[in-house]
């Protein structure tokens, strides 16, 4: 059975370590009455290396069939010749659908934990719930929310599955109507039979879903960065909370302002 330690490939003679391993008799106590830091299953999939697959993105399969719907229809208006001067339009809006559907599906993967960053502007699983937990104490206290909404802020896009599965509707069928159009029997090879009507519909439609992504994601990345600034803000004011005789005498009679010496 795979130990913990094993993973650590150590290789040196513990006798030459001496005294050192234990200098005074006491550390196999002393480490007994230690609380176990993990779970037993935490232990065996750290012996076994087995430290990732525990958390996924609810959202992932649905982004990633607008993602293939998207991509067809900018395929389409990208090499067949529309009978109507529509391409340049389609090819914009589905090309703007296809980039706005990646960045929503990473910031939902940062924010269902499949992914970390080091971007200190952009919400993950643990920054999202660390910053919230703090404002959910703040606003607690002043405003009486008692619930997680305040936490929640920065993860909204992950409750909007209904929505993102209407989309992917509207995607597929517009995907199959714009296929139908189709032909090769006209002049010039692949040409496409759409009307002016049609085209400026689905160019509608796809604009639509891209601009619902964008909302969410934009909000809950501007929600992360209200949050951090008020979390900042509190600590910049938790300052003036408690006195020691000398910081009080400070304060009052050399750095304190009349704004704060008049609250104290």
């Amino acid at each position: 059975m795979a130990t913990i330690f094993t993973r650590l490939n150590y290789d040196f003679n513990p006798d030459k370590f001496g005294k050192a391993i234990d200098p005074t008799g006491e550390l196999e106590s002393s480490l007994e009455r230690i609380k176990p830091l993990l779970h037993k299953w935490q232990f065996e999939a750290l012996a076994n290396n087995d430290v990732s697959g525990y958390l996924q993105n609810p959202l992932a399969n649905t982004t990633i069939s607008m993602n293939t719907y998207a991509n067809s229809m900018k395929n389409f208006a990208s090499t067949v010749t529309f009978d109507i001067a529509g391409n340049s339009k389609m090819i914009a809006a589905s090309t703007s659908l296809v980039s706005e559907i990646s960045a929503f599906q990473s910031h939902c993967d940062r924010i269902s934990g499949v992914t970390a960053t080091t971007d200190p502007t952009l919400p993950d699983f643990e920054s999202a719930l660390g910053i919230g937990e703090f404002v959910q104490l703040i606003v607690s206290s002043y405003d009486g929310i008692m619930n997680n909404i305040p936490i929640l802020g920065s993860m909204t896009s992950l409750f909007v599955q209904s929505e993102l599965s209407a989309n992917l509707i509207t995607l597929t069928s517009d995907s199959a109507t714009l296929n139908a159009t189709f032909t090769n029997s006209l002049p010039g090879g692949s040409n496409s039979l759409i009307t002016i009507v049609s085209n400026d519909a689905i160019c509608n439609n796809i604009n639509s879903v891209t601009s619902f992504l964008s909302t969410r994601r934009t909000a809950d990345v501007n929600y992360y960065g209200k949050a951090r600034d008020l979390v900042d803000d509190y600590g910049k004011l938790s300052r003036f909370t408690a006195f020691s005789p000398l910081k009080l005498y400070l304060t009052e009679n050399y750095v304190g302002t009349d704004k704060l010496k008049s609250k104290l």
